[in-house]
């Protein structure tokens, strides 16, 4: 047997190698992952109340929620990396960082009181009690109304 057919002989032994430790890196990433998931809540569980009011509206958008209370005030919780939440920040986008307790959103006067409120995929929107609607988030396909497509993160009600 010549060095080429000893060599050929052994590939196939070193491929099946390589392919069992790749194997073996997938199942740890997949394992590690699966730890990293955030559990399922099968049964409805209390939000936190804006203690002493209570909710009246409450909207889902794909990764934040918000919610009005008896006073007229905006709350919002969940992710943030387009301002989504209306607290005049954002969060680096694709960085996951949860909000999970009710906040209030920023209003965009001091007497504002907010009737309406709705949560979009990235992106809020609300109407005051003078029936001016606001939005704030994501603004990539104009989805803000303002008449403009831009991308950076609107971070505050803005009518």
């Amino acid at each position: 047997m010549d060095h080429h057919q000893r060599r050929r002989r052994a590939q196939p032994r070193h491929r099946q190698q390589r392919t069992r430790i790749q194997l073996g890196i997938q199942r740890r990433r997949r394992a590690r992952q699966r730890q990293q998931r955030p559990q399922p809540h099968p049964t409805p569980a209390r939000v936190t109340d804006p203690a002493p009011n209570t909710w009246t509206t409450i909207s889902a958008g794909s990764q934040h929620s918000l919610a009005l209370d008896s006073n007229g005030h905006a709350y919002s919780w969940g992710l943030n990396s387009y301002g989504e939440l209306g607290n005049g920040s954002s969060d680096p986008i694709n960085s996951n960082i949860p909000h999970p307790t009710p906040a209030r959103v920023t209003d965009p006067a001091p007497d504002t009181s907010w009737t309406t409120i709705s949560a979009g995929d990235l992106h809020s929107l609300a109407i005051d009690n003078n029936g001016h609607a606001y939005s704030w988030g994501r603004n990539g396909e104009g989805e803000l109304g303002n008449g403009t497509i831009d991308t950076t993160p609107t971070t505050r009600p803005r009518a």
